[in-house]
């Protein structure tokens, strides 16, 4: 009997002490979540970029030179070769490493663009090479194609896709590298009918795969339009799921701004690992 005592209580202390590790050490890493806002925030503002360039242009964008306007946007200069076509025509567009812009997010290097025709025409493709790009010090490298597939009285439609991306953050010396990739349904929905592009919002929606800094491997999709207004450097609102594929972690819902323009987003970690707020330069 004294035996059969000692054995139950033994099995109590253990489960005792497995309840209290569970406790201690619940799931909530939101390393990968950040570095996966840090790249679909890239991604979309290097789209944004080449857009404000391209919709102010009179060979890139069909319209009479007369219309053209300054990109609003922190460029130093940028060329076309060939300068009045035909098409493909390639654009590059270089920023001053000397020049703060857009609420103190410096941007360096030079996006190179091919145009395979008029940019706002069916089936035109679009194809992004950053190099050397940085936004705030975050390195962006990868191939963007984009093509457009649609038009409505106030919206234009691409289909775009990325691979082989990568991201490293210079401010970081430590291993600092991830990786991303997806395919996105991207929608100018306001802005069509005028040329500045001042009034140019956006809204992406998608799905794709990383691995982050930390070895962790996801899949992500969104569970609401992601969106990119154009007076604003960060989505303000929209919701993606992060699932890890290598590793025992709860889901990740990560939610945009909530309607506010700034650089934080909430990382919800279900069923009882809370919620926490992540933040991007």
């Amino acid at each position: 009997m004294k035996g059969i005592f000692i054995l139950a209580t033994s099995i109590l202390l253990l489960s005792f002490a497995s309840c209290r590790n569970s406790e201690r050490d619940l799931d909530t890493g939101t390393e990968d979540s950040r570095e996966f806002w840090v790249a679909a925030n890239q991604f979309s503002n290097i789209i944004r970029e080449v857009h404000r360039v391209a919709v102010v242009d009179s060979i890139l964008n069909g319209i009479d030179s007369i219309d053209v306007v300054a990109p609003e946007n922190c460029v130093d200069t940028f060329y076309r070769n060939p300068d009045v076509g035909p098409f493909p025509i390639d654009l590059q567009i270089v920023y001053s490493d000397t020049v703060t812009c857009d609420a103190s997010r410096t941007k360096t290097g030079r996006l190179n663009v091919r145009f395979s025709g008029i940019y706002t025409n069916y089936g035109t493709t679009i194809t992004i090479s950053p190099d050397s790009f940085a936004l705030a010090g975050v390195f962006f490298t990868g191939d963007i194609v984009m093509q457009m597939v649609g038009k409505t009285a106030d919206s234009i439609i691409y289909n775009v896709s990325v691979s082989n991306g990568s991201i490293r953050d210079a401010k970081v010396s430590a291993k600092n590298v991830s990786s991303w990739q997806g395919n996105f349904s991207i929608v100018q929905y306001n802005g069509r009918t005028t040329i500045t592009s001042l009034d140019d919002n956006f809204l992406y929606y998608g799905n794709g795969s990383g691995i982050a800094s930390n070895g962790i491997i996801y899949e992500f999709w969104n569970t609401e339009w992601a969106n990119l207004d154009a007076d604003c450097n960060y989505e303000n609102s929209g919701e993606f799921k992060i699932v890890s594929t290598n590793s025992i972690r709860q889901d990740r819902f990560c939610k945009f701004g909530n309607g506010a323009c700034d650089n934080k987003m909430t990382v919800s970690i279900p069923p009882v690992n809370g919620d926490y707020e992540v933040t991007i330069r």
